[in-house]
């Protein structure tokens, strides 16, 4: 399966790649299991995805939704802010899909971490390179609260250098010291220009307090 100049299938051996890094980086009891292919998804703000079967101690405790962003690509919706109920800037603004950048309710949500896979142009890949923005709402404007992965400039040089990047985990949603919560609501976007290039990223959810996963995400930090 094809999207654009982009073959799918290309993708399979780097998530593989890039998962068997993140399971030596986390725990030796944390694994990811067997996967389906890619599938486009023209329907979502995004580009393609699949999802991972996430293991601890051989029992599924989650799952690892792993999305192709395109440039411009984002993971809002209307679920939480409609049209008109925020002010977005012109940088967030898109003709086609424009609620990509609406940030959406965590709610139930206990933490999820986000896992930088790969970029990938022109068929090579940059394994563990990612540069993504957090958006948040603030006083009824769409801001970008934070990069996520490496900054615009490290990012631009990891691709033209091909510098090693090393695999980690960042928090997008969770509770400091059991009372500050931050990135609810938030949406992904990717506004980095970069033409040609495509990030593939996972986003881990825990919903349960008592999911092992929560203790192995919160380690991260904020």
């Amino acid at each position: 399966m094809t999207t654009g100049d982009l073959d799918l299938t290309l993708l399979r051996e780097p998530l593989e790649n890039a998962l068997r890094g993140y399971e030596r980086l986390v725990d030796s009891a944390f694994r990811f299991s067997w996967f389906g292919d890619f599938v486009l998804t023209p329907d979502k703000p995004n580009t393609a995805r699949t999802v991972v079967p996430v293991l601890c101690d051989e029992q599924k405790v989650g799952d690892l939704y792993v999305i192709l962003f395109r440039p411009g690509d984002g993971t809002g919706d209307e679920g939480t802010f409609k049209t008109g109920d925020l002010i977005v800037p012109d940088r967030f603004c898109y003709k086609t899909k424009p609620s990509r950048v609406f940030p959406r309710s965590k709610q139930g949500v206990e933490c999820e971490g986000y896992f930088p896979l790969f970029s990938m142009r022109d068929r090579i890949c940059f394994l563990y390179a990612g540069s993504l923005d957090l958006l948040s709402p603030l006083n009824g404007v769409v801001i970008k609260e934070c990069t996520l992965g490496l900054g615009a400039l490290n990012y631009q040089k990891v691709l033209c250098e091909g510098k090693p990047v090393t695999p980690r985990i960042e928090l997008t949603t969770g509770t400091v010291k059991g009372r500050y919560r931050f990135g609810d609501p938030h949406a992904i976007h990717y506004g980095v220009e970069t033409a040609g290039v495509v990030q593939v990223a996972g986003f881990l959810s825990v919903r349960d307090r008592g999911n092992p996963l929560c203790e192995i995400l919160e380690q991260v930090g904020p």
